[in-house]
């Protein structure tokens, strides 16, 4: 098995923080309301402020799709994602069946 180095190490964890910053942001901006200040920009504050969290989901959802094919923390995340499809909680399945 291959010995991943420092420097791999750290690209994944910056990758991995740059798509955590991305889906807070989109989230955030998503959320965020107005305040009743009067100004009369408020339509455009809305409607820039949803333009912004469309675009930080976009960004993330691309570099996302880019990353998972060659970093290795997003490949395990993807495998094990897979595996959880493959083989859903049986517990679950459990009580469904008992009812």
């Amino acid at each position: 098995m291959k010995q991943t180095t420092i420097k791999e190490t750290a690209k994944s964890a910056a990758k991995s923080l740059i798509l955590f910053t991305l889906v807070v942001i989109s989230i955030i901006c998503l959320m965020a309301g107005l305040e009743e200040d009067g100004s009369d920009w408020w339509f455009a504050v809305l409607v820039g402020s949803k333009v912004i969290s469309v675009g930080a989901f976009w960004a993330s959802i691309r570099l996302y799709d880019r990353w998972s094919k060659t970093d290795k923390w997003l490949m395990a995340y993807d495998r094990e994602c897979k595996k959880t499809d493959e083989a859903p909680n049986p517990m679950y399945h459990a009580k469904k069946e008992a009812r």
